[in-house]
C-alpha cells in the first residue's frame, strides 16, 4: 500500500481548491456584441452629423480658407436686404388680408394659368421647367404666386374695368395704328388687357400702401 508524501498531499489540496474553468454565457456575449454595435452606430451618427453640419455652415473652401453661410447672408443683406425684407412684409400683410376677406382660388384656375404659361414658352422654343431652374424657383412657388395674383384680381375686379372709351383714348394719345379685320381686333384686345393690368396694378399698390400704413411694423434692423 502506497503512502502519500507531503508534496502529494499539498498538490491534491491545490487541485481541490482551484475552481474548474467555466464557459462564458452565450447571453453575455450577445449583450456585449449588441452594446458594441450600439456604440459603433452612435459614432457613425455623430460623424455623419458633423459632416452634414459642415455643409450647413461652410459652403466653400478657397485655398484652405472656409467661406461660411453667414458670410453669404451678410453679403446678400448688403446688396438686397431692404428689398427682401419689404417683400416678405408685404407678402405677410397681403396673405393676412386675403384670409380675412376669405378670398380663395381653385386649384383648377391655377393649373389653367400654368398651362397658358407653358404654351407661351413652348411657342418660343423653351420649357417652363428650364425657366424655373434659371430663376431658382419651384413649380410649387410659381403656383403660389399665381394663386395670390388670382386672388388679388378677384378682389379688385370691379375697380380694374376697362371700357371702349379707355381703349379709344389710349389709341389717340399714343397715336397707335390699328389694323383692319381680325388682326385689328386682336390688337385692340391686347391694348384693353394692357390697360386692365395697369389699373389693377395701381389699385393693388394703393391697397398695399394702405395696409402698411395701418399695420404695426417694428423694424429691428436697418438696411
Amino acid at each position: 500500500m502506497k503512502t502519500k508524501t507531503k508534496d502529494t498531499e499539498e498538490e491534491s489540496a491545490v487541485e481541490e481548491a482551484t475552481p474548474a474553468p467555466t464557459k462564458q454565457s452565450p447571453t453575455v456575449v450577445v449583450r456585449l456584441n449588441a452594446k458594441l454595435l450600439g456604440w459603433i452606430g452612435v459614432i457613425f451618427v455623430i460623424v455623419g452629423g458633423l459632416f452634414f453640419a459642415k455643409s450647413l455652415f461652410v459652403v466653400a473652401i478657397v485655398n484652405g480658407t472656409p467661406i461660411t453661410r453667414l458670410a453669404i447672408v451678410k453679403e446678400l443683406e448688403k446688396r438686397s436686404g431692404k428689398a427682401a425684407l419689404e417683400s416678405i412684409i408685404t407678402k405677410k400683410l397681403v396673405d393676412d388680408e386675403l384670409q380675412k376677406k376669405n378670398v380663395s382660388v381653385g386649384e383648377e384656375e391655377v393649373t389653367q394659368e400654368i398651362q397658358k404659361i407653358e404654351a407661351q414658352i413652348a411657342q418660343q422654343g423653351g420649357t417652363l421647367q428650364a425657366i424655373l431652374d434659371e430663376q431658382g424657383m419651384s413649380l410649387a412657388e410659381l403656383s403660389e404666386q399665381i394663386a395670390n395674383q388670382k386672388k388679388l384680381e378677384k378682389l379688385f375686379s370691379s375697380a380694374a374695368t376697362v371700357n371702349d372709351a379707355d381703349v379709344a383714348e389710349y389709341i389717340k394719345n399714343t397715336k397707335t395704328t390699328i389694323s383692319d379685320g381680325e388682326a385689328g381686333a386682336a390688337q385692340t384686345a391686347q391694348i384693353k388687357e394692357q390697360l386692365r393690368q395697369q389699373k389693377l396694378s395701381s389699385e393693388i399698390d394703393q391697397w398695399i400702401a394702405g395696409l402698411k400704413k395701418a399695420a404695426s411694423i417694428k423694424y429691428l434692423k436697418t438696411y
